[in-house]
């Protein structure tokens, strides 16, 4: 009679089940593992391409914000410098209007200094002062070189109304503070005063010589041109730019 060890056949059996279920359950978290890093890639793919596209888009935001920035300075630099010219406009139309009310100056007289104003340097009368025959311009400039020229054409081209023009410059440095934000910034203005004789009764004769005694018969410059003893002398060294 043939004996059969069914016990050794199950022990089998069961192992191999057990072998089969490991195997399984092996491939399994394998797959989920693999699942897993394929679902972080795809994550991490989505974020770098729209971290990208938000980096992309907030240059661009910050470009245009500099370009409007740039266009803004831009813009008030040129507000700044209109605002200065109508500023300067306006001190010289309320001086002038100021003199014709108080009757302290002939409209010839205005109308001549006007004519010589400089058109560059940004040059501002605040004060003309007559006092007889003698007047006094005080102002501010940007430049002393305008100036300068201010004070020739006065004398040179008056027809001999502006005798003994003395000019006076003074540096003037003033901080001011930087609209963006940054550093102070010094300014730099120069106040002049110019003092000379208006001698509306003298044109066409000679001007006076340095010791008050009228020049000799015959030196008198023809009217429109300089006068030979007529010279422009500053009552103070001039400051260099």
């Amino acid at each position: 009679m043939i004996k059969v060890n069914l016990l050794e056949g199950a022990a089998d059996t069961r192992a191999a089940t057990r072998a089969t279920k490991a195997a399984a359950k092996t491939t399994q978290q394998v797959l989920l593992l693999a699942g897993a890093l394929l679902a972080l890639l795809i994550a991490l793919g989505v974020d770098f391409f729209v971290s990208n596209a938000q980096l992309t888009k907030a240059q661009d935001e910050l470009a245009e914000q500099q370009r409007q920035a740039a266009e803004l300075k831009k813009n008030r630099e040129q507000k700044d410098a209109l605002e200065k010219q109508i500023k300067s406009v306006e001190e010289r139309i309320k001086i002038i209007d100021d003199l014709q009310k108080t009757q302290q100056g002939p409209s010839r007289l205005l109308n001549l200094i006007n004519a010589k104003m400089p058109s560059s340097g940004n040059v501002r009368l605040e004060a003309i002062k007559q006092s007889k025959d003698t007047l006094i311009i005080e102002g501010i400039a940007d430049n002393p070189d305008p100036v300068s020229e201010f004070a020739k054409g006065l004398e040179l081209g008056s027809d001999g109304l502006f005798q003994s023009v003395g000019l006076s410059v003074t540096r003037q440095d003033e901080k001011l503070p930087d609209p963006e934000g940054g550093p102070e910034r010094i300014v730099t203005t120069y106040k002049f005063t110019i003092s000379t004789r208006y001698t509306p009764t003298l044109v066409g004769q000679a001007p006076e010589t340095a010791e008050g005694q009228p020049a000799a018969a015959g030196a008198a410059a023809p009217a429109g041109q300089a006068s030979p003893s007529s010279s422009l002398a500053p009552a103070s060294t001039p400051v260099p730019k």
